[in-house]
């Protein structure tokens, strides 16, 4: 009799237990929401703006006069990035580099067209370039900045800003890049004040607004990060990224009706933006709308296949719905995507001890623990598995 109650306890009891623990520590459904933060407006092209196209056509005209016009090039290259055309504009500012190799102003355009390119070793490499030429070159040091804050260098980032800042006080993207860096640090309330100056000195900054709500969001001040998001939506109301973070702080704040109404319009807008169907997904499992999720995680996926998050998240809602050996192949992708990913360890820990993968639950539960020491509802697990 012992015997049975005991095996009873370790078949359901223990594992509702380990499954309690990870829902109160955060582990499954509702953790990886993904916010999109927007960058300051040095490398932004407003891809298809037809007003560029009579630019490159007289600049065409003026090459086939002189074919050494350095300026026409130049003007024809900086329409190019605007449009779009990125290797083509970088042939135009090689052009422009090989007439006239002291051109500061071409280092620095050829720079934010391969940071628009994610060539970021390469971009800073032009704006050391411009730099040298021209000290005082503002826009090559904000242009830097931004390239080292997408290599992670942040403090060299930084340093970067506030020279483009001492330069330019009133350029609002200065102090817009200053403060995506600083919140990239979790220094979220100095970003707030960056954040703050640039909109004073620009108050249509839709990108300073949305960046403003995210620093908000991190805060828990989801309340004022909305009216942020909504001020964007009122400037750029075609924008799908400030419908997507709104979304995501009501959905915060438990309205997740009105969060889906959200991340509709930001799929209507961009149907090819898998992170609105991840966030979209995640809202659908908190209504219990399980079939659903799995169906926009399927697309966010489809998508973006080195899409980590979703992997993740499709992982948790089919452990949510105990398909755990398919939950443990979602986890395996995830953590192959993010090897650094504690989380997801954590839930394929209990999709095994599930499953009776007790030795194979502990190790991942260690991996965890390796990976972030401070979260104890993982020890209390490990103990629980242990006895």
């Amino acid at each position: 009799m012992l015997k049975r109650v005991s095996n009873i306890v370790w078949k359901i009891v223990i594992p509702l237990l380990i499954l309690s623990i990870f829902l109160y520590i955060g582990i499954l459904i509702g953790i990886q929401w993904d916010y999109k933060t927007i960058d300051p407006n040095f490398w932004n092209s407003k891809s298809g703006s037809r007003q560029h196209i009579p630019a490159i056509q007289n600049s065409t005209k003026s090459n086939s006069l002189n074919p050494d016009n350095a300026d026409a090039y130049m003007q024809r290259g900086a329409t190019k990035a605007l449009l779009g055309k990125h290797f083509e504009a970088i042939k135009d500012f090689d052009k422009v580099i090989s007439l006239e190799p002291n051109n500061a102003k071409a280092y620095s355009y050829r720079g934010n067209v391969k940071g628009m390119l994610k060539q970021y070793t390469a971009a800073i490499q032009d704006f050391d370039k411009a730099i040298s030429l021209d000290p005082n070159n503002a826009k090559a040091y904000a242009g830097r900045g931004l390239a080292k804050e997408k290599l992670n260098q942040y403090s060299a980032a930084i340093k970067d800003f506030d020279k483009a800042i001492s330069l330019e006080p009133n350029n609002a993207d200065n102090y817009h890049g200053r403060g995506n860096v600083k919140m990239n640090i979790g220094k979220n309330l100095e970003a707030i004040k960056d954040f703050d100056k640039a909109i004073s000195l620009d108050h249509k900054n839709t990108n300073a607004y949305v960046s403003r709500g995210f620093a908000r969001a991190k805060l828990k001040q989801h309340f004022e990060a909305i009216q942020d998001f909504d001020k964007a939506v009122s400037l750029e109301p075609k924008n799908a990224i400030p419908y997507n973070n709104r979304g995501l702080a009501k959905a915060e704040l438990g309205h997740y009706l009105e969060a889906i109404k959200d991340f509709d319009k930001a799929i209507n807008l961009e149907p090819n933006n898998a992170t609105s169907y991840n966030n979209r997904g995640l809202t659908k499992a908190e209504l219990g709308r399980y079939h659903e999720a799995t169906q926009d995680l399927n697309k966010a996926i489809s998508l973006n296949p080195n899409y980590a998050k979703a992997y993740m998240n499709r992982g948790d809602v089919k452990a949510i719905l105990k398909q755990y050996s398919a939950a443990i192949q979602d986890y395996d992708k995830a953590i192959s995507l993010n090897p650094d990913n504690a989380k997801a360890y954590c839930n394929r820990a209990l999709a095994k001890y599930t499953l009776g993968q007790r030795s194979a639950a502990i190790k991942d539960l260690d991996k965890a623990i390796s990976i972030d020491p401070n979260a104890e509802g993982v020890y209390l697990a490990r103990q629980i598995i242990l006895h």
